[in-house]
């Protein structure tokens, strides 16, 4: 009793304090910061092989900063945490669960869903909780005519389109003056015809026919008839990949020969490539500035887009298209928004994409007010030899474009 050692109330205090410290405080400091996106992708339904893809361009972009330490916001590095919900190919309910992420799960920055209509119904939940969202996959002009403030794109819109077709077409020695157009009957292709016949108008051509088919058509070969009788030497058609596809078949089949054939999905993709094979010849696109060959753009975090395409195919096994880069673009732009920010609050990261002026692997970004991308730039490509080349503008052609194509009976 007498040995009984007694030691002053401040130092039991601090060791007290100390044990608290290893007890609380260094699990936390162990544990590495975090920072929180959320995208409603399609992994179900009819665009579930797109929305697949549109995840895969959002892993690439996470695994590769997480890989180097994260984002570094406000001198702290912080790993990045995608949640994902599937909106089943449905626009409503892509905006339910991007309002769910906002409210229930409290993620405060949107990566975009696929496709425009989507994209359209989930940017009036982020306009309405002031969370901002980047997308890649969304183009028609009245997503951003709205005078939304937290909504951006990556690549250039419905308004952007045609614009280095023309030019092009005005600059081949033979001048195209007969244009045929059709399109398929759903919003995104229906704006983009639009933007052609507008285009037509403008350069004082002659349409020579128009027409629209609905999805899941089986039989263009009413139209294709049609088409062929009134001799145009522009072809241009908008729609999606399996009625490209079965259109080009019918169009060889029926003996169609067109000097150029424009189609705006299909030619820039290895999947419409490899289904038509050497039919594939000579087709035309108009694309959203990207190839996967172009190294002109470079970033700090991936690159070109040689570098981007070689990496994403090792990892994923299959070469990125002008979707995936897209879409791994809006995820390097709201990095390098946080790291201008050097904070997570949703305002702040607002206002640092509206500021950003860059050049990416995709190419430049710079925004105006509706949050468009005004130097998103678009190619013309062709595919020869069995793959996608560029050919205009010139100061990215990889070869020259073949016009007139070949007859059928002479490939």
């Amino acid at each position: 009793m007498g040995s009984e050692r007694r030691f002053p109330s401040h130092v039991v205090l601090a060791f007290v304090s100390g044990l608290l410290a290893i007890a609380v405080g260094c699990p936390a400091q162990a544990q590495p910061r975090v920072v929180a996106f959320g995208a409603a992708v399609s992994l179900s339904g009819t665009l579930a092989h797109e929305g697949q893809r549109t995840k895969d361009a959002y892993e690439f972009w996470k695994d590769l900063v997480n890989s180097r330490g994260g984002i570094n916001i406000g001198g702290v590095p912080h790993k990045i945490e995608i949640r994902y919900y599937d909106d089943q190919s449905d626009a409503t309910t892509a905006a339910k669960l991007v309002e769910k992420l906002v409210t229930v799960d409290g993620v405060k920055l949107i990566l975009g869903p696929f496709g425009s209509g989507a994209t359209f119904a989930a940017s009036t939940v982020t306009e309405k909780y002031r969370v901002p969202m980047v997308e890649g996959m969304g183009i028609m002009q009245n997503i951003f005519d709205r005078g939304y403030r937290y909504v951006f794109t990556t690549i250039s819109t419905t308004a952007q389109t045609y614009a280095p077709l023309f030019d092009l077409l005005m600059k081949l020695p033979e001048k195209p003056r007969r244009i045929a157009l059709s399109a398929q009957s759903a919003a995104f292709p229906l704006v983009q015809i639009e933007t052609a016949r507008r285009f037509i108008k403008t350069q004082n051509l002659e349409e020579v026919y128009y027409g629209e088919f609905p999805s899941g058509t089986k039989d263009f070969s009413s139209m294709l008839l049609q088409i062929k009788e009134r001799n145009p030497q522009v072809y241009i058609g908008t729609g999606y990949l399996n009625e490209h596809i079965l259109l080009v078949k019918q169009m060889k089949e029926l003996g169609v020969n067109l000097p150029m054939v424009v189609l705006t999905l299909g030619p820039t993709y290895p999947d419409f490539r490899t289904a038509l094979g050497k039919d594939a010849e000579y087709l035309v696109s108009d694309s959203h500035g990207w190839h996967n060959e172009i190294t002109v753009f470079r970033d700090a975090v991936i690159g070109t887009a040689q570098d981007y395409t070689r990496v994403f195919k090792q990892k994923f096994g299959y070469v990125p298209d002008s979707n995936q880069a897209c879409a791994t673009a809006a995820g390097l732009v709201f990095q390098l928004a946080l790291e201008k920010a050097g904070t997570t609050n949703p305002v702040k990261v607002r206002e640092a994409i509206a500021s950003l002026d860059v050049t990416t692997f995709l190419g430049p970004i710079k925004y105006n007010e509706a949050g468009v991308n005004v130097k998103a730039f678009r190619l013309v490509g062709q595919v020869q030899q069995g793959e996608y080349f560029a050919v205009h503008p010139s100061a990215y052609a990889q070869r020259k474009v073949i016009y007139p194509a070949p007859k059928w009976s002479e490939r």
